[in-house]
Parts: structure tokens; sequence; C-alpha cells
């Protein structure tokens, strides 16, 4: 038996799982994770690395990942929880008490953010950003398109977007091509557009192909 899965193993056992239910659930939820990280295209090496690294771990019922911090690359407490069974349409959770943050992939070097010559793409979804820098690409998240904002800070901003340099950085907005249906979403990539350009970045929209009730992000 892999590593991997012998640490699994033992995380179920605290959930009160016998040995033989272990087993059996340590499969599927491998297998969970393997399909939903690989729907991105994200490599199984790479899932291992977020996994010993522990930055990803596992349920019963779910995969649990915990948000690097920007500028040290440490385990923050902030995470974004994936339901096996979505609840009344929810797949996503994420804490309800805590200030959003930014989403930096694991791998990519925290200096990229505030080196003025290095460029930036800013996502939807944090499996999204993974697969980005997988293939060589800057790119951080939001984990949703509204979640730059704060309503518990003077300016109304996460903590997280006062730490990075913007300053004549050049910033790639990518959301997902549902810009082209939901005003919601196209309302906040207007707003992030103009907070950047506040902020002295060079800001530029990347827009998805469309597709007839196709999403594609």
């Amino acid at each position: 038996m892999e590593n991997n899965e012998k640490a699994l193993l033992r995380e179920l056992i605290d959930y009160g799982y016998n040995h033989y239910d272990n087993y059996i659930i340590a499969q599927n939820v491998q297998e969970f994770i393997a399909e939903d990280f690989g729907k991105s295209g994200i490599s199984q090496s790479v899932i291992n690395d977020y996994k010993d690294k522990k930055f990803l771990k596992c349920t019963p019922t779910s995969w649990i990942l915990n948000y690097p911090d920007l500028l040290t690359n440490e385990r923050t407490s902030y995470t974004t929880t994936r339901l096996k069974n979505p609840i009344n349409g929810n797949k996503y959770i994420r804490p309800k008490d805590e200030t959003s943050r930014l989403f930096k992939p694991l791998h990519l070097a925290p200096e990229t953010l505030n080196n003025p010559n290095e460029y930036i793409i800013v996502t939807e979804g944090e499996k999204k950003a993974i697969k980005a820098v997988q293939e060589g690409f800057n790119c951080i998240a939001v984990p949703g398109v509204w979640c730059w904002k704060s309503k518990k800070t003077e300016d109304g901003l996460i903590p997280d977007m006062h730490k990075i340099n913007w300053e004549n950085k050049e910033v790639y907005l990518c959301f997902d091509n549902d810009i082209c249906y939901k005003s919601q979403v196209l309302n906040a990539l207007r707003a992030l557009t103009y907070q950047l350009q506040d902020f002295g970045a060079i800001v530029k929209n990347i827009k998805l192909p469309t597709g007839r009730e196709v999403k594609n992000g």
C-alpha cells in the first residue's frame, strides 16, 4: 500500500471507520480526487505533492485544500472544501468567519508576485490556477468573482490585494466565459479591472471561446 493511501487511512480512522470500511472509502476518495482534479488536467504528481506537503487532505465525503500564503508559501487556515455530494446545489464550501484570500498555487514562486517584470494571470477557481502553473504560466485565482472584495475592511478589499506589487505589472484577467450571459460576472470583471488599474497595473482581459450552454473555464 502506497504512503499516500496509508496516510488517508489514518485520517479516516479519526472519523470512526473500521479498517475494512477505511480501505473501501479510501479507494473511493482517491478516485474522486483523481477524477475531479483530472477534469482540470492536473497531473497525479502535482496532486501527490499537495497531499505530501499537507495542503490537500481527504475526508470520507470531500477533499479540502488549504491556501498557501502569497508571500511565504506557508499553509494558511483558509480552505476550500469540495463536497463529493453537493448540498442544495452547492459543491464548494469556504470559511464564513474568515476574510477571503487570493489563491496562489504551491508551485508558483512567491517572488513572482512582487516582480514588476513578471506578468500574472488572475482566473476563477483554484484548480484552474494549479493547472495553469503546472503548464508553466504565472497564475493565481480568486475563489469567486467578487471574493477580492470584503465588508470587513475599511477600503472594501481583502488584505491579500495589498500584498502584491501591482504597479506596472501586466495582469491578464481570465474569468469563465459565463461573463457573456451573467451580468454579475461581467460587472465583477469590470470592477476588478478598474481596481487593478487604480493600483497601477496594466490590465488586459482574456475572453474564452463561447459555446451554446457550454461553460468554459
